[in-house]
Parts: C-alpha cells; structure tokens; sequence
C-alpha cells in the first residue's frame, strides 16, 4: 500500500516561520544538468539526454515533460576560451515542453564554441 503525507505548510522547529508547500514546490529546479563539450552527461535531473547538434549547439531532453514552454531557464558555462568570454543562450523559437536548443557562442564575435562543460537549470511547472 502506497502512503503519501499532505500538508499545506512547513513549520521550522521553534513554530516561528513557516511556507507553503506550494512555494517550495514551485521555487525547486524541474529539471538539471551538467555535460560536457560532447553532450556527455556529467550530473543531471529529469534529463534523459544531451543531443550535441554540432559546435556549441546543444539539445537536453527532459525525462518528464515541463507543462508548456513558459519555463525559466538559466545556463551558466565557462568564463573564457581563448580569452574570450563564451555566452550560453536558449533558442525561443526551438523551445519545448521536451527539450530546448542551448547555443554557447564567442562574445567577440559570435561563432559557436565547444565548452569543457556547461550547466542547465529549469524551474517552471512539470506536465
């Protein structure tokens, strides 16, 4: 037999502060990963794979699908290649509910780069 536990807030031990489930429901990552220049997956959570379409040009894949695509996305990646800074940024017109297309690009002059790694959260609500 299943059990579940429902409340509707958390209470620190002194009673003192409390929050809503629904805050912290809400404000948790949906969805992490960490992989390499290859696609590689390093880390990850509800990710059921990194597709690497070509130089800096990457695909995660969500294990269990976010609700529409008005999902919060951030990326954080290296600080410099051949010192210049490298930029990540998601493709609107490419995202999802599944997945979404992640670009990592020379602040220079703009050419697509290959990464030791970069880093992907999502917050937003699951299917």
């Amino acid at each position: 037999m299943a059990s579940e536990l429902r409340v509707n807030t958390l209470k620190d031990a002194s009673g003192n502060n409390s929050i809503a489930t629904s805050f912290v429901a809400g404000g948790v990552a949906k969805s992490h990963v960490l992989h390499d220049a290859s696609g590689t997956v390093k880390k990850s959570l509800n990710i059921s794979s990194v597709t690497d379409s070509g130089t800096g040009d990457f695909r995660p894949v969500f294990a269990t699908v976010m609700a529409d695509t008005n999902y919060n996305m951030l990326n954080q990646e290296e600080i410099t290649i051949s010192t210049a800074a490298v930029i990540a940024a998601y493709d609107l017109s490419l995202k999802t509910a599944s997945t979404v297309r992640i670009y990592t690009f020379r602040a220079d002059n703009g050419s697509n780069v290959d990464i030791t790694e970069l880093s992907s959260g999502v917050w937003g609500d699951l299917a």
